[in-house]
């Protein structure tokens, strides 16, 4: 997932009336940068790795696998390192939320650097966040890295229960309560009505393309 700032999107109507605002202010920094740095050679070329996971509660008596929609209690746990001055230079990892309420998002907490050695911190790494992540798990519940959800959008397929038909996904299958908090991806769910505006202006064969 992108960076995550705080603060309300805007409709399309108002981000129109910064487009041109956006434009040159981009180009200027653009150009600002290119000056700095035209003439920088040899860097060292630093990368990571992203691991997404979802929370899965198994309830014995009902012999039934739900999503666990906790992922925005464990980032207010996990995140409080980076917030402390004491900790945040020496953390391991960092967290982030995803579009749903039941996954999070790990990385390293600095980049690997450009040796062919550091292939071999990758494992490590991924080991230790999904130890300190299951370390707050609670009683029945597991941390998974499956594609997906096997029964995503079946009745009931959460915990705590939720019933679809919210005025945000607007779905007869997923319940806005899926849906993680930050006002970002609440608007990710406009973004159909943006690109049906779009494909209005052209004509009929790429209009039949966005339906699909």
């Amino acid at each position: 997932m992108g960076l995550l700032s705080h603060g309300a999107p805007l409709s399309w109507d108002e981000a129109k009336l910064q487009a041109d605002h956006v434009r040159k202010n981009g180009i200027e920094q653009f150009l600002s940068v290119y000056r700095k740095l035209k003439d920088r050679q040899n860097d060292f070329l630093k990368w990571g790795d992203e691991v997404e996971y979802f929370f899965v509660k198994l309830n014995d008596k009902e012999k039934a696998a739900k999503l666990s929609l906790n992922s925005t209690k464990y980032l207010e746990i996990l995140n409080s390192e980076e917030e402390d001055p004491f900790t945040k230079e020496a953390i391991d990892s960092l967290w982030r939320p995803e579009y749903a309420s039941y996954m999070i998002e790990s990385t390293p907490g600095t980049p690997y650097g450009h040796d062919i050695s550091n292939f071999l911190e990758v494992e490590e790494s991924m080991m230790k966040r999904r130890r300190k992540i299951k370390a707050f798990l609670e009683d029945n519940e597991y941390l998974v890295t499956l594609t997906n959800f096997p029964r995503l959008g079946c009745r009931y397929c959460s915990d705590p229960p939720c019933e679809p038909y919210g005025p945000i996904a607007k779905s007869i299958f997923i319940p806005d309560e899926f849906i993680n908090l930050h006002p970002r991806f609440e608007y990710f769910n406009s973004f159909p009505f943006f690109l049906s505006k779009a494909y209005s202006l052209h004509k009929e064969p790429l209009q039949r393309a966005s339906v699909r």
